[in-house]
C-alpha cells in the first residue's frame, strides 16, 4: 500500500510514487491528487465523503475528485465507488440518470444505528410546552439535551463560526469596526483581563485606542456568536462540567468519554472513542442563509458528519438541530436521508437552469480583459450558429458586472474587478469548453487588459 498526502515529505512522497509507476503498490490511499495515481490495472476507484468542497481543486483547471473519478473509472474499465454520510445534487442525478446504482442500509436498521434527531418547535405540543423555541438561540430542548447527555458522556455543540469576537461592532451603536487605515474588515480577540485586540483583516494593522466614529463608544461586541462566545456561555450555565473549545486555531482531536462540553466549529469536531452521548447543531437558520449555490449543500454534508459522531439510538444517542423544523434541509437530518434532499435539489437545479444540471462558466478579471472576452465571445457564439438569449437552448450570457476580489483573505480588489457568466444546456458543452479555452489561449498570447481566468462548472463559486 502507498500513501500520498500534502503532508509527507518529498523523500517519502517520491519514494511511494515510485512503488505505484513501478507496480510495488497494489493500493493508494491519500488525498485529491490520489486520484491520479498511475495505477495499472485499475479494479476499482474509492472516494470517501465525495459531497465535501475539500475535494474541489482550488488550483486550475480546478478539477473535484469525485468527477475525475468518474472519468477515470470510464477510461479504465474500472469499479467507482463514492461513499460518504451525504449526497451531492451532482450523485443524485447520476443516480437518477441510472450511471450509478444506489447502495443504502435499510430504513428499519438505520434507525436503530443513528441517533434520534430532533428539532424545537417541531410540533403545536413543542410549541406550547416552550413558546420561544424558534426565537431564542438556546430553547429548553438544548439544555434539555445536554443535561440528559451529560450523564453518560461528553456533549458536542456545533458553532458554524469560530472566535468569540466575529464581526466586531460598537457596543452601543451596533455599526461594524473598519480598519482606520485601509477600511478594511477587522477581527478581534479578547484577552486576559478584559482588554480586546483589534486586527485589520486586509493590511495587519492592530488597532489601538479605538473608538467609535459614530457614537464615540469604546466597548466591543461580536456581531455574531461565535465558538468560543457560546463556550464561555455554556460553562456559565454548566458550572461543574469542562467546556473543550476546539476552532480553526486550536483543534482538538480528542476528548474522552467523561461528561464534558465540547463546542466546536465544522471541521474541528474532535472525536469520543464511544462516541457522543448527545450533539447539538446551533444556528442551522443563520447556517443555511449562507450566499452561495453549493453552501446548503455543504451544511447539510457537516451535519451529517455530525450526526455520525453520536452514539446510535439503541445507546440513546440524541441530535437536536437548533432550526427552522420546515425547512428541507432540516427535514431531511430529522429523517436521514440524504440522497431524496439532492434529487430535489438536482430537479430544482435542472428547472433553474444551474450547474450541475446545466453548463455554467465564470470568466473572472479586470474590466479591460472580461470586457473584451465578452466581445470576443459573442462573435464566436454568432459565427457557431448559437443565439444568445435566456430561451431553452440559446446561451445566457450573464454581464459583464463589478465583481469582489477574485481570491478570497486578501485587500479588496479595485473597482475594474469584472465579472461574466456563461450558462446553457448540458448538451451545448461540447461546443462551449473548446470554444472558452481558445478565448483563454487568445488573451494569453495577446497579454492585453490584465488578467482573465476562466472556470467551468464552478459550483461553489455561484
Amino acid at each position: 500500500m502507498a500513501l500520498l498526502h500534502a503532508d509527507q515529505s518529498a523523500a517519502d512522497r517520491w519514494r511511494n510514487y515510485l512503488g505505484v509507476v513501478r507496480g510495488q503498490a497494489t493500493i493508494v490511499v491519500g488525498t485529491r491528487s490520489a486520484v491520479l495515481a498511475p495505477l495499472s490495472h485499475l479494479g476499482v476507484i474509492l472516494v470517501w465523503d465525495e459531497s465535501s468542497n475539500l475535494h474541489d481543486e482550488p488550483r486550475a483547471p480546478y478539477p473535484n475528485t469525485r468527477d475525475v473519478a468518474a472519468l477515470r473509472a470510464q477510461t479504465d474499465h474500472c469499479a467507482l465507488l463514492l461513499a460518504g454520510h451525504s449526497c451531492s445534487p451532482r450523485v443524485a442525478g447520476w443516480l437518477s440518470a441510472g450511471w450509478l446504482a444506489g447502495v443504502q442500509t435499510p430504513r428499519e436498521q438505520l434507525r436503530a444505528l443513528c441517533a434520534r434527531v430532533r428539532a424545537p418547535g417541531d410540533s403545536d405540543i413543542a410549541l406550547q410546552r416552550d413558546p420561544l423555541a424558534n426565537r431564542v438561540r438556546l430553547p429548553d430542548l438544548v439544555m434539555q439535551t445536554i443535561s440528559s447527555g451529560l450523564i453518560s458522556g461528553p456533549v458536542l455543540v456545533s458553532v458554524p463560526r469560530p472566535g468569540n469576537l466575529v464581526r466586531p461592532c460598537c457596543a452601543a451603536c451596533r455599526r461594524p469596526i473598519s480598519c482606520p487605515r485601509c477600511h478594511g474588515p477587522v477581527k478581534g480577540r479578547r484577552l486576559a483581563g478584559g482588554s480586546t485586540e483589534l486586527e485589520c483583516s486586509w493590511c495587519g494593522h492592530l488597532i489601538e485606542g479605538w473608538s467609535c466614529a459614530n457614537c464615540g463608544g469604546t466597548v466591543v461586541r461580536s456581531g455574531v456568536v461565535g465558538a468560543s462566545t457560546t463556550a464561555a456561555e455554556l460553562g456559565r450555565a454548566f458550572p461543574s462540567v469542562l467546556v473543550v473549545d476546539s476552532s480553526a486555531d486550536h483543534i482538538r482531536t480528542t476528548v474522552g468519554d467523561e461528561p464534558a462540553l465540547v463546542v466546536a466549529t465544522p471541521g474541528a469536531e474532535p472525536r469520543a472513542p464511544s462516541g457522543y452521548a448527545a450533539a447539538i447543531l446551533l444556528d442551522a437558520g443563520q447556517a443555511l442563509a449562507r450566499p452561495g449555490l453549493d453552501a446548503v449543500c455543504q451544511v447539510l454534508d457537516h451535519w451529517f458528519r455530525v450526526a455520525a459522531l453520536v452514539r446510535s439510538g439503541v445507546e440513546g444517542g440524541q441530535l437536536v438541530i437548533v432550526g427552522p423544523p420546515e425547512d428541507r434541509a432540516v427535514q431531511a437530518v430529522i429523517r436521514n436521508d440524504p440522497v431524496a434532499w439532492a434529487g430535489v435539489e438536482m430537479a430544482e437545479r435542472a428547472e433553474a437552469g444551474f450547474p450541475p444540471a446545466a453548463f455554467a462558466a465564470l470568466i473572472d478579471g479586470s474590466a479591460a480583459a472580461v470586457g473584451g472576452a465578452d466581445e470576443r465571445l459573442r462573435g464566436d457564439l454568432t459565427d457557431a450558429g448559437l443565439e444568445v438569449g435566456m430561451a431553452p437552448g440559446q446561451v445566457s450570457v450573464l454581464g459583464p458586472v463589478e465583481s469582489g476580489p477574485v481570491e478570497t483573505g486578501g485587500p479588496r480588489a479595485s473597482a475594474s474587478q469584472a465579472r461574466l457568466m456563461i450558462r446553457a444546456d448540458l448538451g451545448l458543452s461540447a461546443q462551449l469548453v473548446p470554444m472558452l479555452r481558445h478565448l483563454r489561449s487568445a488573451h494569453s498570447l495577446r497579454g492585453e487588459g490584465g488578467p482573465l481566468r476562466v472556470r467551468i462548472n464552478p459550483v461553489g463559486q455561484l
